[in-house]
C-alpha cells in the first residue's frame, strides 16, 4: 500500500507519560543580630524566612511543549503562623507569589504551510502589611506566526516533500517507486487537469518568495487591595477578573489590552536583487484606569529592504556588473511608520507622528585590497508630529 504523506510525517509524535524535567528549590535563612551601644545595653533582632519554588517542563507531544514555575517567598518571624500539619498546614506569611506558564506548539503536517501557536500567562502578588491585602498583576498573551510557501503548493506531491522516489536495479533492470513513475510519465499516465494551470502559476509566481506572517493579542490587569488570591482559572489567563472582594487600596486599578499582526514577503530579480517587503500594524487600549484613556495605533508600510549581490543572468553587462558589485556590494532600505494616539473617553485624535526612515540611504562595502575593505553609509529620517488639543482639529 502507498504511504500517506500527511500521517508519515506524523509518525514521529510521541506522548509524553512523564515530565521531561521536574525542579524543586527551597532556601531557609536565619539571621541574629546583636548589638552593644556605649553603655553596654545589649539589643538583639532575628528574622527569619523562606524561598521556594518548582519548575515543570512536560512535552505532552514532541510539537506541543508547556512548561509551569512557581515561587513563593515567606515570612518566618511569627512563630504562631507556622503549622506543620497535612489536613491544614501553615507556613507564616507569604509576602510574594509568582507563576508562569508557557504553551507552544509546532504545526509539521503541511510543508507548504507552516504555522506554530504559543500561549503565556504570568501572575505574581505581593502582600501589603499596611492594608493587609494584596497587590496582582496578570499579563497574558497568545500568538501564531509561519510561512505559506506558495511555491510548495503547487509544486505539489513528491515536490512539496522535497523527496525523492526509491529506484533500485536488478539484474539491469530498474525496479521501485521511481521506476513506477518513469513508466506513468511515459504512458501519460497519472496526469491532471490541473497541472498546466499550475504549471502557469508556478512560473508566474515563482519569483516571489515564501510569504510569512504573525498574528497576537494580549492582555494585562493590575488589581490592588485583593483580601483573598484569586483562583487557579484567573491566574493562568483564562479568567479577565480575579473574583475576589477588595478591600482599600492607595493605588488604582488599571489594566488593558494589545493586539499586532504582520505580513512579509521578497522577490528576486536576474538572480542578483534581492528585496523584501513587510506590513505591520499593533494597536495598544486603555481599559480602565484612573482619569483618561487613550489608544495607540502604530502602521509600518512599507517596510523595504534592497540588496544587489552579483548577478546569475543580466542582459549584456552582466560581466561589468558583477565586478562592479563585488566591489562596492551597494543596498538601501526604506521605511514609513504611522503612530495615532486616540482619547477614548471624548473620542478624538490627540497626536499623529509620521515618522520616514532611509536606513540606510545607500550603503557601499569598498573592498581595497584582500582583506582590507572601506564601509560606509548614509542613513536619513524624517519626523513629523502633529498634536491636538481639541476634537476639532485644532
Amino acid at each position: 500500500t502507498k504511504s500517506i504523506p500527511i500521517a508519515k510525517r506524523a509518525k514521529g509524535t510521541k506522548l509524553g507519560l512523564y515530565p521531561a524535567s521536574w525542579t524543586f528549590n527551597a532556601n531557609y535563612n536565619r539571621n541574629l543580630r546583636i548589638s552593644d551601644d556605649i553603655n553596654l545595653k545589649r539589643t538583639s533582632t532575628i528574622s527569619r524566612d523562606f524561598s521556594g519554588g518548582v519548575d515543570v517542563r512536560y512535552n505532552l507531544f514532541q510539537n506541543l511543549n508547556t512548561t509551569f514555575n512557581y515561587s513563593t517567598r515567606r515570612d518566618l518571624n511569627n512563630l504562631d503562623e507556622i503549622r506543620i500539619s497535612l489536613k491544614n498546614p501553615k507556613l507564616g506569611t507569604e509576602l510574594n507569589y509568582r507563576q508562569r506558564f508557557d504553551l507552544k506548539y509546532d504545526h509539521k503536517l503541511l510543508r507548504w504551510l507552516t504555522w506554530s501557536l504559543s500561549y503565556d500567562a504570568n501572575y505574581n502578588d505581593d502582600y501589603d502589611r499596611t492594608s493587609t491585602t494584596r497587590r496582582s498583576d496578570l499579563s497574558r498573551g497568545w500568538g501564531m506566526g509561519g510561512t505559506f510557501d506558495h511555491r510548495a503548493l503547487l509544486s505539489g506531491g513528491a515536490a512539496a516533500a522535497g523527496g525523492r522516489e526509491r529506484t533500485v536495479r536488478r539484474g539491469g533492470v530498474r525496479t521501485g517507486e521511481g521506476a513506477v513513475k518513469e513508466e506513468e510519465k511515459k504512458e501519460g499516465k497519472g496526469t491532471s487537469f490541473l497541472d498546466k494551470p499550475k504549471s502557469v502559476l508556478k512560473f508566474l509566481t515563482g519569483w516571489i518568495e515564501p510569504v510569512a506572517y504573525s498574528y497576537g493579542r494580549g492582555y494585562k490587569n493590575f488589581v490592588p487591595g485583593m483580601l483573598e488570591r484569586p483562583s487557579l482559572k484567573y491566574r493562568f489567563g483564562f479568567d479577565r477578573e480575579p473574583g475576589v472582594p477588595l478591600g482599600s487600596d492607595t493605588r488604582a486599578r488599571s489594566s488593558g489590552e494589545d493586539m499586532q499582526y504582520s505580513f512579509g514577503s521578497g522577490f528576486g530579480l536576474f538572480g542578483g536583487i534581492s528585496t523584501t517587503v513587510k506590513y505591520s500594524y499593533s494597536e495598544n487600549r486603555e481599559l480602565i484606569k484612573q482619569g483618561p484613556r487613550y489608544k495607540g495605533t502604530s502602521v509600518g508600510w512599507p517596510d523595504l529592504s534592497i540588496r544587489i549581490s552579483q548577478f546569475k543572468k543580466f542582459p549584456l553587462i552582466k560581466g561589468a556588473l558583477n565586478k562592479f558589485i563585488d566591489v562596492f556590494s551597494p543596498r538601501t532600505g526604506y521605511s514609513r511608520r504611522v503612530q495615532e494616539t486616540f482619547d477614548i473617553d471624548n473620542n478624538f485624535l490627540v497626536s499623529k507622528r509620521v515618522t520616514r526612515g532611509y536606513s540606510p540611504l545607500i550603503s557601499i562595502n569598498f573592498k581595497l585590497w584582500r582583506s582590507l575593505s572601506v564601509s560606509g553609509s548614509y542613513t536619513l529620517e524624517e519626523n513629523i508630529e502633529e498634536s491636538y488639543k481639541n476634537g476639532d482639529g485644532t
